[in-house]
């Protein structure tokens, strides 16, 4: 059979990728390695590795494919075999380790560790019978340095040592409760083992420090998540000295290296068990916080290594990346200790420092975490943000930092710290300047992203340490409203943009903190709701636009001062006269590709409150100023941001008189009416477009209407002349919806039976939600309209007629197949779920036709048939018991 697996293994390496070959190949391999006489084939293959006859080099494929049956087999069946066989297997793999240790041509890398991690797997396995692992193992390593291979036998040692933890998790259920117990204890017994053998790599054999720190790595408390005592911490590495060999590989390790030990130190002091410290946990706390306040210079600009050389940026990141994480990791777990050199839950304090040394100790602490915050690098800083986030709270955790740690004098210079950690956090929210000089707001680099996401996190922080910002003298804490001022006073200062951008953005946050009516509680309509600008610090908030308005012009600028003027009229009912003062800037922002769309969605959001508290004459500027933008658009703004131009300029120009507004008209339409009359359909559909959303603009009942007999026969000529457009026809419908708004209400006015008749016949065409939303409108129109009847009952018949069509619902029983025919579309068509919209809109016209034309549906019908309700309530039923069984099957797919 090892002749077999060979031919396989060399198959499954060597064959032709996808080939018939190769899956039977690996078919056959999957299945054997189910049998029991894969053990011997598996150790025969090893024992007598097949080679390459003409270079007498094993073979890497057979070997790694035996290698790993055989790790399988132990996973699965080491228990089930008998006590020789796990002797042969134990040997093997003791054999060809010692001979990878010894000289070349040994295991491949791969195969090492699969070697390795299977022996790992023997020893928890057999932890009470093969009491020799060790020495074994040792053997292996005393091989490797007789044959002046030591790097070789170090890193199988460390391989092995640093596997077991793994393996008792990976074996946990093999054993009742107190069965792991007595192995837990077996092999907590051997930590000391674990660090002389990482200390000795990590002294002896550089080439082989990152095998010893990933060993050390794996023993660290939490390696085994349901015992939580198990492993390696702080006390241990300190009492063994490694906490210092790990710091000064931190600082001057290489990246992965110095990510490794950082690791191991910040995790050794995740103790979660609720036990009091030990005197040396304790000695290791303050030791540790004493190593990373020395660090301390590494955050300037031109440090020099432990060694004298100057450092490069890089490597100043690696270590500064280090000490932020141990130092997040002390101040979350043992602040106390090094703020207040008291350990939590006692009385005790730490006899061996002065007052002295305790304050400087708390306060260099603090210094550290603000340099980790101030550094330009996001994965320093991010971690910190949880510290600083709860650092104010009151009832902060007994384990956490906490400003209520600090004696008298400490809380008076926090006040300080805090005050340089927001002016550091402001400039971490700062875009590059090669972003600010592409003129854009949105990036798919990854700095910038990594960027945006930051300054959230930020922002969450900035709002937390503002709300319980430290009062002067005899005042209570929650000075938010001086932090916002400050910021306020750098926004007037600054030219930066990318400084004034993370500003704006992060004030757009500090409006939270104000205690002020919103407008969710409060009716915009009622001008009573309006703040009085000094209760409440209000004048604070207002005051950021009347700052704005001196700022630089950039898409970012513009950007920010719309971010914010959001977030202010979602918190306050403001008067309009803010509204205005604000759109004349973000009126600007129109001038800027990147900004427009922004610029533009924010005047919207504006003139509903500017058009009904202002007058014509106090909004005249701003309407100037559009009409200017309007007659110089640029090519590359879309429609839809084009479309909303035209709706707001048309929106502000409101209570202008007639002949203003004829002449607003004349201006701003003349070319579309030009232009609709295309025969190209595209131009042709974007004019149409376009002069829907201008009519979606007017305000005025009896202008609107006066336009719309002006557009109206050139838009229907329009229609009627590229009637078998899909574009010009969704242009159309939404072309009728603005123009619906403003006919006349008494009767059926001439166009809206125009729009009927037309959303009938090309509702047939295709998928059309919007038509059925068309026909909505005019039938809520004309609710209580007796004379209505005979038209809406045509139109609903012919639409109700359509609908089932495109469901592939055939009229009939379900004996006639009918129920099958809509349930086999809706079912499996890969095109069904575009239906969606369309049905929904359906039913909401057939509420609304039952709402304003009851009598269309309940009246009997002359040949005999149920009524058009029964036949909706029918069809509802039907579409929702498919909806049901589409969503079981999808559900039933996914395993939920």
């Amino acid at each position: 059979m090892a002749e077999q697996l060979a031919a396989c293994a060399r198959q499954l390496f060597e064959g032709e990728s996808g080939s018939a070959e190769q899956r039977t190949a690996n078919v056959w391999i999957m299945q054997f390695q189910q049998h029991d006489e894969a053990w011997q084939a598996a150790l025969q293959l090893l024992e007598m590795p097949v080679r390459d006859p003409l270079t007498h080099q094993t073979l890497a494929g057979p070997e790694l494919v035996a290698m790993q049956i055989l790790r399988l087999k132990t996973q699965q069946e080491w228990t089930h075999i008998s006590d020789q066989q796990q002797q042969a297997v134990r040997q093997t793999l003791l054999k060809l380790l010692e001979i990878t240790c010894v000289a070349d041509g040994g295991l491949s890398p791969v195969s090492c560790r699969i070697a390795c991690v299977t022996l790992a797997d023997i020893v928890v396995k057999s932890c009470k019978t093969w009491t020799g692992w060790k020495n074994d193992v040792q053997r292996l390593v005393d091989a490797g340095i007789a044959a002046q291979r030591q790097h070789k036998g170090a890193a199988v040692l460390a391989e092995v040592l640093g596997a077991i933890p793994l393996q008792i998790l990976a074996s946990e259920r093999m054993w009742i409760a107190d069965e792991i117990h007595q192995i837990l204890t077996l092999f907590q017994a051997e930590v000391e083992e674990v660090m002389t053998a990482v200390q000795m790599i990590l002294s002896n054999i550089p080439d082989e420090r990152s095998n010893a720190l990933r060993c050390l790595e794996c023993w660290i408390v939490g390696c085994v998540p349901t015992h939580e005592a198990f492993g390696l911490t702080a006390a241990h590495l300190f009492t063994r000295g490694l906490i210092d060999e790990l710091f000064n590989i931190v600082i001057s390790g290489n990246e992965e290296q110095a990510q490794l030990a950082a690791g191991i130190v910040a995790d050794s002091f995740v103790f979660t068990v609720p036990a009091p410290l030990s005197e040396t946990m304790i000695n290791a706390v303050l030791h540790s916080g004493l190593r990373l306040v020395e660090a301390i210079p590494v955050f300037r600009s031109d440090v020099r290594s432990p060694t004298g050389e100057m450092m490069t940026k890089e490597q100043q990141t690696t270590a500064c990346r280090g000490i932020s994480r141990i130092a997040c990791s002390l101040a979350m777990n043992h602040a106390p200790i090094l703020l207040w050199n008291q350990v939590p839950g006692t009385q005790a304090t730490i006899g061996s420092f002065t007052p002295e040394q305790k304050s400087s100790l708390s306060m260099q602490f603090l210094e550290l975490l603000l340099a980790c915050s101030s550094y330009d690098d996001i994965d320093v800083v991010q971690p910190t943000l949880e510290i600083w986030f709860f650092f104010l709270e009151e009832s902060s955790s007994q384990s956490e930092a906490s400003w209520q740690l600090l004696d008298a004098p400490g809380k008076e210079h926090v006040v300080s710290v805090l005050s340089r950690l927001v002016n550091a956090l402001i400039e971490r929210c700062k875009y590059p300047q090669w972003f600010v000089d592409k003129q854009q707001l949105v990036s798919d680099d990854l700095e910038i992203e990594a960027i945006s996401d930051l300054r959230r996190e930020i922002a969450d922080t900035m709002l937390s340490l503002f709300s319980k910002w430290p009062g002067g003298p005899g005042k209570p804490t929650g000075d938010y409203a001086s932090c916002v001022k400050g910021i306020c006073q750098m926004l007037s200062n600054g030219k930066d943009i990318a400084l004034i951008d993370a500003l704006l953005f992060l004030l757009s946050y500090m409006v939270e903190l104000f205690d002020a009516i919103s407008s969710d509680s409060e009716s915009e309509d009622d001008p009573e709701s309006f703040l009085d600008p000094e209760s409440g610090g209000i004048d604070v908030l207002l005051g950021v636009l009347d700052r704005a308005l001196n700022l630089p012009m950039h898409p970012l600028v513009i950007n920010g001062v719309a971010q914010y003027l959001r977030s202010l009229s979602a918190s306050l009912a403001l008067p309009a006269s803010v509204y205005l003062r604000a759109s004349m800037i973000i009126c600007q922002g129109l001038q800027y590709t990147a900004s427009f769309p922004v610029a533009v969605q924010s005047l919207l959001h504006s003139s509903s409150p500017i058009t009904k508290y202002s007058t014509v004459e106090e909004r005249a500027s701003l309407l100037q100023a559009l009409l200017q933008f309007c007659s110089t658009l640029q090519t590359k703004i879309s429609q839809e941001s084009e479309g909303d131009l035209l709706e707001v300029t048309f929106r502000i120009s409101s209570g202008v008189s007639d002949a203003d507004f004829g002449a607003l008209c004349s201006t701003v339409l003349s070319n579309l009416t030009v232009r609709v009359q295309s025969g190209n359909p595209i131009e042709a559909s974007n004019s149409v477009y376009m002069l829907g959303r201008a009519l979606g603009g007017v305000q005025d009942q009896q202008q609107g209407s006066a336009l719309v007999d002006q557009l109206w026969p050139v838009v229907s000529a329009c229609l009627l002349q590229h009637k078998g457009d899909d574009i010009c026809r969704r242009a159309g419908v939404q072309f009728f919806l603005n123009v619906i708004t403003h006919l006349q209400k008494e009767g059926v006015h001439p166009i809206e039976a125009q729009i009927l008749d037309v959303c009938l016949w090309w509702y047939r065409e295709g998928i059309a939600p919007d038509i059925l939303t068309c026909c909505s409108r005019i039938v809520a129109r004309q609710r209580n309209n007796s004379g209505f009847q005979v038209s809406a009952e045509q139109t609903f018949e012919r639409l109700l007629a359509d609908f089932r069509g495109k469901l592939h619902d055939v009229t009939g029983t379900a004996a006639d197949g009918g129920v099958q025919s809509m349930e086999g579309f809706l079912s499996q068509h890969h095109e069904a779920d575009k239906m969606i919209p369309e049905v929904e809109q359906f039913m909401k016209l057939a509420r609304e036709v039952l709402s304003s034309v009851p009598q269309v549906l309940t009246k009997n019908r002359s040949n005999g048939e149920p009524t058009l309700y029964w036949v909706c309530l029918d069809l509802a039923t039907r579409l929702l018991k498919v909806d049901h069984q589409v969503q079981n099957c999808f559900c039933s797919r996914v395993g939920l």
